[in-house]
């Protein structure tokens, strides 16, 4: 693999390992970030907090603490993307992959969501972490290579 724009290998197994990676990550900060705060507002653990477009009603406690674990979780997600990925342009692909197979998840554990605001909320992490991401690979890539020579004759 050329990390630094070298020709790259098609590897399936290296891109499901990556996406593998990248979705663990992605919900043990949700379930560590969700514990603190229901912790924190006094409520009771649920799977449906994050598996289920019905908690997304911002006047209730359970939606305001989704949206809150959503919001903290973004950078830690963001970074697992850079660090993972390493890639500029690769990091819509794999958001949006993460955020797929997210929303194949909620679908098995609570059915379709038809709740509007989750499609938009969900919508506007995808679209911010994409651009969070790609920012920083951005920047990586951009990075001066600094090259030393050395002689292996005296003269």
């Amino acid at each position: 693999m050329g990390k630094l724009f070298g020709s790259e290998i098609f590897d399936p197994k290296f891109i499901l390992t990556q996406i593998w990676v990248l979705q663990s990550g992605f919900y043990l900060i949700q379930f560590f970030i969700l514990t603190l705060l229901n912790a924190f507002f006094g409520l009771h653990n649920d799977l449906g907090q994050i598996f289920s477009d019905q908690v997304f009603l911002v006047q209730d406690a359970y939606g305001l603490v989704w949206v809150l674990t959503n919001i903290l979780s973004l950078p830690f997600v963001c970074a697992g993307i850079v660090i993972v990925v390493e890639r500029t342009y690769k990091c819509l692909d794999f958001t949006v992959t993460l955020y797929l197979i997210h929303l194949a998840f909620v679908v098995v554990y609570s059915g379709i969501p038809f709740n509007l605001y989750w499609w938009g909320m969900n919508g506007i992490l995808v679209s911010v972490t994409v651009l969070i991401s790609e920012y920083f690979c951005m920047k990586i890539e951009q990075q001066e290579i600094t090259l030393t020579f050395t002689s292996t004759k005296s003269i």
